[in-house]
């Protein structure tokens, strides 16, 4: 009986600590995943409250761009942009789409379509796009292709272009079926209760910083920086993606070289149908602050946008990099990117459209 009573015991205190550990740490994860705001990829990696910025999606300009699965295609269009998550509305905030900053400055009608190549490629899907005759319904005068750097190798490319690819079907129908992926429904804030895998994270993650501070983890890297440049409650530190570092091994001069190359003949097509190429590589988190961390030296320089600048082209090339830098070094803007993302700030892309000439 008294063995009873004691395994009785033991398993009620379990339950109880078991339970108030959830009930506890939940008040911190949850933080990650909020009801009523948007929190960055990076703070869900890292469970860094302190970098934590609160976004609230919210459209303010007088015109919007038109999303892929609104267009009548009868119509003719200004512009056509393509690219990933920085084309598609993720870092979230104050008007998410730098395409609405282009339709209300330049009262263009802007269409933001999505990538349908089998390839994953952005010109391969523009290829499909000319063969098939779309672009000549469209009439479009610009075409902005936009592209993270760290994913330039994947998305855009260094080989020549294969002209002859096609798409087998209705490429409208494709078109408008696609999914958005960079905004999914399915939300995990919906899914989880307190009880979660999730608690163990924040309590290893935050441990594991407190004894190894900064530097290297997982999926992401930590450093200190020389001045404030965010609005977060830790305003002097910069979480960044980890391929930011790694993927910096395929940025050769020789691959850059490759890439203008690629970019030169795809204007060219275009150019055929009297449309205007647009090169927007998004300037990664890891580059445009490298100068600003205490540790910079620990870490490799990347020279791309600055090699890219000196080569000889056919396309306008949109300088983020540059751009964001200048106004770093002149005014020590904060926020350009989002403390606890890899995306951009509203604050960018307000200011990439400023600078941008439509000719």
């Amino acid at each position: 009986m008294k063995n009873n009573k004691i395994f009785t015991f033991m398993l009620l205190l379990s339950l109880v600590l078991f339970v108030s550990f959830h009930m506890i740490i939940w008040q911190f994860t949850k933080r990650v995943y909020p009801e009523n705001f948007i929190v960055g990829d990076l703070a869900r990696m890292s469970y860094k409250f302190g970098l934590i910025t609160p976004k609230i999606n919210a459209d303010t300009l007088a015109k919007k761009h038109i999303n892929f699965k609104d267009f009548n295609y009868s119509d003719q269009v200004d512009v056509i942009t393509i690219g990933d998550s920085f084309s598609n509305g993720m870092g979230g905030g104050e008007n998410r789409y730098y395409q609405d900053y282009i339709a209300d400055k330049f009262n263009f009608k802007v269409l933001n379509l999505p990538d349908i190549s089998e390839s994953s490629n952005y010109i391969d899907t523009l290829v499909i796009l000319l063969n098939s005759g779309i672009l000549d319904e469209l009439r479009p005068k610009y075409i902005i292709l936009e592209c993270v750097q760290r994913n330039i190798h994947q998305n855009i490319g260094f080989e020549e272009i294969d002209t002859t690819i096609n798409y087998n079907g209705n490429i409208i129908d494709k078109i408008k079926q696609s999914k958005d992926i960079f905004n999914p429904t399915n939300n995990i804030k919906d899914e989880i209760t307190f009880i979660n895998s999730f608690n163990y994270n924040v309590l290893i993650y935050n441990l594991r910083f407190y004894l190894n501070g900064y530097g290297k983890y997982k999926n992401y890297y930590i450093e200190k920086l020389n001045t404030n440049l965010f609005s977060s409650e830790i305003k002097d530190e910069l979480i960044f993606f980890r391929d930011d570092i790694s993927f910096l091994k395929f940025q050769t001069n020789e691959n850059i070289i490759k890439l203008n190359n690629r970019l030169n003949q795809l204007a060219s097509l275009l150019m055929k149908k009297n449309i205007k190429l647009y090169f927007m590589p998004a300037v990664d988190k890891y580059n445009l602050y490298r100068d600003n961390m205490l540790n910079k030296e620990k870490y490799p320089k990347s020279d791309f946008f600055e090699y890219l600048e000196g080569l000889k082209k056919d396309y306008i090339f949109i300088d983020t990099k540059k751009i964001f830098i200048d106004e770093l070094n002149s005014k020590n803007i904060i926020d350009l990117y989002y403390s606890d993302d890899t995306h951009w700030s509203y604050k960018a892309r307000e200011l990439i459209v400023d600078k941008i000439e439509f000719k």
